[in-house]
């Protein structure tokens, strides 16, 4: 809401005075339900159906996902995650033996 606002005050849609008393507003409305913060976890947003096709014909000409990574200036789990591929690797543990 905070950005929305911001933005319609830059875009000359609410006056300084407007945007004023709809941050004041907003503050008092802040706790309320649907208005309280919420993780951004809990929205996982659109997967991106054409950079996962895209990859799979770039496969056939032999691209790996760490070189995709590269190009796109992205992590390679980004990019696992991105593409919706599950991490192949084990996850690792530390084990301590008693003597």
């Amino acid at each position: 809401m905070h950005s929305l606002l911001y933005r319609c005050r830059e875009l000359g849609l609410l006056s300084d005075s407007s945007a004023s008393r709809a941050y004041q507003r907003l503050h008092g409305l802040q706790g309320q339900p649907g208005f309280a913060p919420e993780p951004l976890a809990g929205y996982p947003g659109e997967q991106p159906a054409l950079l996962s096709q895209a990859f799979a014909l770039a496969c056939d000409h032999g691209l790996t996902i760490t070189e995709l990574a590269h190009e796109l200036a992205w992590s390679a789990a980004q990019v696992r995650r991105m593409l919706g591929v599950e991490e192949d690797r084990p996850a690792l543990r530390l084990v301590s033996s008693s003597s």
